[in-house]
């Protein structure tokens, strides 16, 4: 059975039209004060009187499976073995429904950065899944009825962008991307899944793995953190694409 825009972030965001009283005030923001053990203090801001705060933190009794995911992708989940932490529901729970969120606070610490990097990338491949077999159903339909208006339909397809420093950055994301996809049952697509040009990626953005025995040890006049972030291939002049 598919989703309804109710009960799915992804239809409620990109297929509720926008009320004009919501342009007319975009300027004047109501903010709200929400703390969560996990994220810690956060401030709501929305320009709209009845747009409704998000819930934190997560219930305890929320389960990964009550977000609207691909059912290829918790399959996937469950299959690893992978428990999220309270961090990764309370931040997934707010970037699955769109809201956009700056948060500062990544630190090596109880390594919460491959934390929040993991419920990114399964946010937007949920994302991406789900534009691809919205597009391939609504190119069925214009087949028998070409009269039929799609939103998805010409440049207003909802895509991806991605921007981080280095190339160790996206060799982190696209292993992410390998965990969550290639072991994905074929059921709910036409086509086999595979990576292309994988042994050319790994030549260009490899070449510097961490060695935890070594790497803290020989740079002691910085932190961990900051060794961390300049691990690995630190060249920042690249640009990767996927369609």
């Amino acid at each position: 059975m598919e989703n309804t825009t109710r009960d799915d972030p992804f239809l409620s965001h990109f297929e509720t039209l926008v009320d004009e009283s919501q342009i007319n005030n975009k300027s004047s923001k109501n903010k709200l004060d929400l703390f969560s053990s996990s994220l810690g203090s956060c401030q709501f801001s929305s320009t709209s009187s009845d747009n409704q705060s998000p819930i934190l933190p997560c219930p305890v009794s929320t389960t990964i499976d009550s977000f609207a995911i691909k059912k290829s992708l918790l399959s996937n989940i469950e299959a690893s073995g992978s428990q999220l932490t309270q961090l990764q529901m309370d931040f997934f729970s707010l970037i699955n429904n769109y809201y956009d969120v700056y948060y500062p606070n990544r630190t090596n610490v109880n390594d919460n950065g491959e934390q929040l990097r993991f419920v990114i990338c399964l946010h937007l491949i949920n994302h991406v899944l789900k534009t691809r077999a919205r597009i391939l159903s609504h190119n069925a339909k214009l087949k028998e009825n070409p009269d039929l208006d799609y939103h998805d339909q010409g440049f207003t397809r909802p895509k991806v962008l991605i921007i981080v420093p280095f190339r160790e950055s996206v060799r982190r994301i696209i292993n992410c991307f390998e965990n969550l996809l290639l072991t994905m049952d074929d059921s709910e697509t036409t086509d086999q899944l595979q990576m292309t040009h994988r042994k050319r990626f790994k030549e260009e953005y490899g070449g510097g793995e961490i060695d935890n025995e070594n790497h803290y040890g020989k740079f002691q006049r910085t932190s961990n953190e900051y060794d961390e972030i300049f691990a690995g291939n630190i060249d920042d002049h690249f640009r990767l694409g996927n369609y």
